[in-house]
């Protein structure tokens, strides 16, 4: 993936390396005193950190319903249309649940 990497150096930052993402960029603070070696060494592994997590991140409420459409299409010729699928925090036994009359699906989000 093609990430837009912007390096901000900080004088007042003396040790720590951070970095955040921001209007389609990856922000990442360094001190002003690393070199320019340093400064790609670190900037590739935030990167591939952030990366990793992003792939790790669970997906939103509108992929899961399209995902539960192209299931439908796929396995059941389309016969079962999800009104809504979304993540809920009060299923703790459960891995999620459906009412088929309001065409509802909730998953849990453990």
């Amino acid at each position: 993936m093609d990430l837009a990497v912007e390096v901000r150096r900080s004088r007042r930052r003396t040790r720590t390396v951070s970095a955040r993402y921001d209007g389609g960029r990856l922000i990442v603070s360094i001190p002003d005193r690393m070199t320019r070696a340093q400064e790609r060494a670190w900037v590739e592994k935030m990167r591939e950190d952030f990366l990793r997590k992003r792939a790790k991140a669970r997906p939103t409420d509108e992929a899961l319903h399209q995902r539960a459409r192209a299931l439908s299409r796929q396995y059941l010729r389309g016969r079962a249309v999800p009104l809504s699928v979304r993540w809920v925090t009060n299923q703790n036994s459960r891995w999620g649940s459906c009412t088929p009359a309001e065409g509802t699906i909730r998953l849990s989000h453990r």
